[in-house]
């Protein structure tokens, strides 16, 4: 770039020329590091935007259904409500993908459970619905 005071390296979160582009991997990665302390509480975006992080939550008895559980957003989902204290039931078509999700979120949350559904059969989906308890997150 042209301007003198942008750097080109991409390696600035401000993108001004600061010197950043002169650091070794190693020092980029202290230099953020100290960043993230000075913020505690909040994310740095570009060194710039301050945006606040999510704040700590506790869902303990709190049934939560999540679909779609094995991969994914769903999985990522499973694994969040999990970390917050709630009773996990997870369905998905892959009992393989649901079989290891489980296998790691015991370790986290012993109220977690699955289920090997395909949510576009309604029948099925009705028959599963009939049996559990009521959830209170979907």
């Amino acid at each position: 770039m042209n301007d003198k005071n942008i750097c080109g390296c991409g390696r600035s979160p401000t993108g001004k020329c600061n010197g950043w582009h002169n650091l070794t991997e190693e020092d980029y990665q202290k230099k953020l590091a100290e960043l993230e302390k000075k913020e505690t509480g909040w994310c740095i975006v570009f060194g710039v935007m301050r945006f606040p992080t999510t704040p700590s939550f506790r869902l303990i008895n709190k049934r939560s259904l999540i679909t779609g559980a094995g991969k994914g957003i769903g999985l990522g989902a499973s694994i969040a409500l999990a970390e917050a204290g709630s009773e996990i039931v997870m369905v998905s078509r892959s009992e393989n993908d649901l079989i290891n999700i489980k296998e790691y979120l015991a370790a986290i949350n012993p109220k977690t459970s699955y289920k090997v559904l395909d949510v576009t059969d309604t029948n099925e989906v009705k028959r599963f619905i009939e049996y559990e308890k009521p959830f209170d997150i979907l």
